[in-house]
């Protein structure tokens, strides 16, 4: 008898366990509660990877990942590869990649990708010594990461290229040592 109890008290808590692990799911996924979803640049708020649909984080890096490359996805999905947008929608772009990446970063300091996209938006929405911060992150966090590297090395180039007139503080040593790292390791991940 008090076998039997203790299985259906036992099988009351799991059920309640249960519940409460798929109420806390629906309740935080932007795949069912619309007040968790972003809205995209062409008005879908899906992600490209399912963990994303449960992580806040990532599906803030994504959407603004998705605006600070907007002149590329909108080439693919069939506009003119020979026109980008116009100065004020850059604009726009890019402050809307700021803050998305902004929220992104701040729900996962961790992400070396989102510090780097989020340099970049900043960079778009002419807030350079911002971006040069945020890059920093990037290269604390990943030192060593061969895709970041050569995103990191277009960034110097355009600090000391185009920017180069914009920046209010001349380029660092650090972000010398640190475009070094990237150079040797761009070199040995791909040597051609």
């Amino acid at each position: 008898m008090a076998i039997t109890r203790l299985r259906t008290f036992c099988l009351i808590c799991g059920l309640a366990a249960s519940i409460w692990a798929i109420r806390a799911v629906m309740v935080n996924s932007p795949a069912f509660t619309v007040e968790n979803r972003v809205d995209g640049l062409f008005g879908q708020w899906r992600t490209r990877t399912n963990p994303a649909l449960y992580d806040r984080a990532t599906y803030l890096f994504q959407k603004g990942y998705e605006y600070l490359n907007a002149d590329v996805i909108a080439s693919a999905a069939g506009e003119n590869a020979d026109r980008t947008a116009d100065n004020a929608t850059g604009q726009a772009r890019a402050e809307a990649a700021t803050q998305l990446l902004t929220e992104a970063v701040r729900l996962d300091p961790a992400n070396a990708h989102a510090w780097a996209a989020l340099a970049w938006a900043r960079t778009g929405a002419s807030r350079i010594s911002d971006a040069r911060e945020a890059m920093a992150m990037s290269w604390n966090l990943a030192p060593h990461h061969f895709d970041l590297a050569i995103d990191r090395l277009a960034f110097m180039e355009m600090l000391a290229g185009p920017l180069l007139e914009l920046l209010e503080t001349p380029i660092s040593p650090a972000e010398l040592d640190h475009q070094r790292r990237d150079m040797a390791v761009v070199a040995r991940f791909s040597p051609q």
